[in-house]
This record gives C-alpha cells, structure tokens and sequence, in this order.
C-alpha cells in the first residue's frame, strides 16, 4: 500500500520558518501532469535568497527547483512518460504565448508569472525538497540511461550555464572573459 503522506521542507514566509512538514503525497488530478518520486535535490542560491526574503515566493512553498528522480504516475493526457523513467525537470514554467516565450526566451515571461498562474515549481509552486513533486509533463525530460540521477540532478544549473554561454557566442581565441564563481554573490 503506498503512503499518503510524505515528508518535505517548506518555507513559511510569514513566520519566516523553515521546517519539515508531513504533506500529502501530490495525485493527479491535471491529464497533463505526472509526479516524480525525487531522487536527489541541489540547494540553489536561489533557495537561500528566498529564505532571506529577497527573491519573491509563495508565502508557503516546498523549496527545491534542481531534482532529479523517476516518474511515479502519470496524468491521462501524458504519452511521452512512463511510469518508471528516469527524470530531470525545468523547474521554470511559462505561458507559451507572450513575446518572450515567442522569441526564445520563456525565463522573461510575465503573462503568466504576474498571474501566479506559471508552474515555477519551488518559487510559487511546491518543490522537490519533498518526497514526491507534481510537475506538468512539459517541464520534464528522460535523461539517457548512461547518466545517474545523482548526475542529472546538475542538469537545470549546466543549463544555467549553457544559456549563458550561448548569449555571447561565439568566443573568439583572443576574448577576455571574467568568470565569477557560483553563488558568490550570496552573503
């Protein structure tokens, strides 16, 4: 018999408590949506600026939006998953629709972040420092059978940097660059 309730960290930024919760474990109710039992979680800086009050959140939220794990149910409407495949998640929804998602660049979308209508899963959206995380079945990707989920946990963060890398493609030999180190701006 599976278990109804799961543990999670959630954030409460009213008492300004970070604290562990039992929670029911996400079901389905969206056709569009599966649950993933995480498997491994990272701790963005993110994460801590929210904890400082300093990037805006949900008043009450799991925290956690860099996981990995395997697809544990799945919505009726959800062909390209299977139960049992192994997952990495973007954590950032967006509406599909607006000039920016248009153009390529989905992490500036306001039309559906100033609604709170976005899926931004550990920033408005319950996370993965839980158990289990209901995600929509777009935001997830199998990952090949050669990566661990412990590797694939470094897939939203390496897109991080990739996106940044191909902004100021190409790089010429001669380039002067400055690299800043991860997080170093966190206090």
């Amino acid at each position: 018999m599976m278990a109804t309730m799961m543990k999670a960290l959630q954030w409460d930024a009213k008492s300004e408590k970070l604290s562990m919760v039992e929670v029911p474990v996400p079901t389905v109710t969206n056709p569009f949506d599966v649950v993933v039992k995480v498997g491994f979680v990272g701790v963005c800086g993110s994460d801590l600026l929210v904890l400082r009050k300093i990037h805006p959140a949900a008043e009450k939220v799991i925290l956690g939006h860099e996981f990995a794990g395997t697809v544990h149910a799945v919505g009726a409407m959800v062909s390209s998953l299977q139960v049992g495949d192994r997952v990495c998640v973007n954590p950032n929804g967006n509406c599909n629709g607006c000039r920016f998602c248009i153009r390529g660049q989905p992490h500036f979308c306001t039309t559906g972040k100033s609604a709170k209508n976005i899926r931004d899963l550990g920033i408005f959206w319950d996370g993965a420092m839980a158990e289990f995380c209901m995600v929509p079945a777009d935001q997830v990707f199998r990952i090949p059978d050669d990566m661990s989920i412990q590797q694939a946990v470094l897939c939203e963060p390496y897109s991080c940097v990739i996106h940044g890398y191909e902004r100021i493609s190409p790089l010429l030999p001669e380039t002067r660059i400055l690299i800043l180190g991860a997080a170093s701006w966190v206090s």
